[in-house]
């Protein structure tokens, strides 16, 4: 049986049944454009999950992202300590500078904290954990394109460096995490919020399971659920340094007049 081609399409004779043809036109024009309209929402859709998706990769191969996301998802005995390959070249220079700004000299200790990473250009605040300063989308942003300052800031803080008879600069230190935030109790009268040390944690009464559920429903921002998480998960760092359970910190930054 052959088929026979469609060239046209010849409209009826009668106004009934031209009325009738005319309305599923109309339909089949309707039709197409919803589809038409439903396919480029679904590819406008599909470009902002990728974005949203590359900005999720960006965010969390940052240094302090990352670190904080091993601390939880990595047993323990795998993980290893964190040294200066942990870095990039660039912040662990910051290191070695801000420690010779201090003024440190061979057979030294001396203690660099926020404010030495900020004279280095750091722009982010350790305090947005508490509530103050940057908004979500500000740090985000900053984390990436995080600068080398900001890498060492906040991934590890206040950090000891010392530099042996020789001159050679290691800075040491336990990566944990000294307090959870109590995000469904929100900012308190002081505008921060409500956030428990280690030992505090212990004798709050909160079980693991509704610190855990109140992380994942509260948390303002993903990195502030993350951190939380690190506490719950990870490491922890109690008044007395014989609980501490956080892994070792040792970077080799070189040496003094090199």
């Amino acid at each position: 049986m052959g088929f026979k081609t469609i060239t046209s399409i010849e409209l009826p004779s009668d106004e009934t049944s031209k009325a009738t043809f005319k309305n599923i036109l109309d339909i089949g024009s309707d039709v197409v454009e919803t589809v038409g309209g439903a396919v480029s929402s679904g590819v406008d859709k599909m470009q902002q999950l990728g974005e949203k998706a590359l900005e999720g990769v960006q965010i969390a191969s940052s240094t302090p992202v990352r670190t904080m996301l091993s601390d939880v998802f990595v047993p323990s005995f795998l993980k290893g300590d964190i040294d200066e390959s942990n870095f990039s070249p660039e912040s662990v220079d910051i290191l070695k500078q801000a420690a010779i700004a201090k003024g440190i000299k061979p057979g030294q200790r001396i203690k660099l904290g926020y404010e030495d990473y900020n004279k280095f250009g750091a722009e982010l605040s350790a305090r947005f954990v508490s509530g103050q300063n940057e908004d979500a989308q500000t740090l985000k942003e900053k984390l990436k394109n995080l600068k080398p300052a900001d890498e060492v800031k906040m991934t590890l803080g206040e950090v000891m460096v010392e530099a042996d008879a020789d001159g050679n600069l290691v800075a040491v230190d336990q990566y944990d995490f000294n307090n959870w935030a109590f995000y469904g109790k929100g900012k308190q009268k002081d505008g921060k919020y409500l956030s428990y040390s280690a030992d505090e944690f212990e004798k709050s009464g909160l079980t693991f399971f509704e610190a855990l559920n109140d992380t994942i429903q509260n948390s303002p921002s993903d990195y502030q659920m993350v951190r939380n998480l690190a506490f719950l998960f990870g490491s922890r760092d109690y008044e007395g340094t014989e609980r501490d359970t956080g892994r070792q910190v040792r970077l080799q930054l070189g040496k003094l007049g090199a």
